[in-house]
């Protein structure tokens, strides 16, 4: 707004941050494909969402295929009721804001449609919690993955 340029490469949060800082959600950080929204009083910040439909898509954002996890991190005006996700892909070449939805093509498979079969991780258990420090991992250290074998990539 003010016509300051940032270089982002040193912003901590590339793509803006999601729905509050909290013991499970400690970057509050969007991250393609890994974050998505939904109805949060059905499902809390830092819950895992196990969609296996999405297990071995192509992330639009680093043409990397996802394991189907996506952590909620972020909640959504039009995203209301159980079983109600919209998946953070990134950026966006062809952003319709009349209808407030991104029309590339890659981001279209990223549509979670209705009656797709989920699974809930409590965002208590451990296996919520290893992803989500993965996750901390990844930011913290510049979002550069912290092993070899990460699902994560740089821009």
């Amino acid at each position: 707004a003010n016509g300051q340029r940032f270089d982002r490469d040193k912003i901590k949060f590339v793509y803006g941050q999601g729905t509050g800082i909290s013991d499970y959600n400690k970057t509050n950080a969007l991250i393609p494909c890994r974050t998505l929204a939904a109805d949060n009083s059905h499902y809390k910040i830092g819950t895992v969402i196990y969609i296996p439909g999405f297990d071995g898509k192509i992330c639009p954002q680093n043409g990397k295929p996802v394991d189907g996890c996506f952590i909620v991190g972020d909640t959504g005006s039009a995203i209301k009721g159980k079983g109600r996700f919209d998946i953070f892909t990134g950026e966006c070449a062809h952003y319709d804001s009349k209808v407030h939805v991104c029309r590339d093509s890659a981001n279209a498979a990223f549509n979670v449609p209705p009656n797709t079969e989920f699974w809930v991780v409590p965002r208590e258990s451990e296996l919520a919690g290893a992803l989500r420090r993965e996750v901390d991992s990844f930011i913290d250290n510049g979002w550069t993955p912290v092993s070899p074998t990460s699902l994560y990539t740089t821009r």
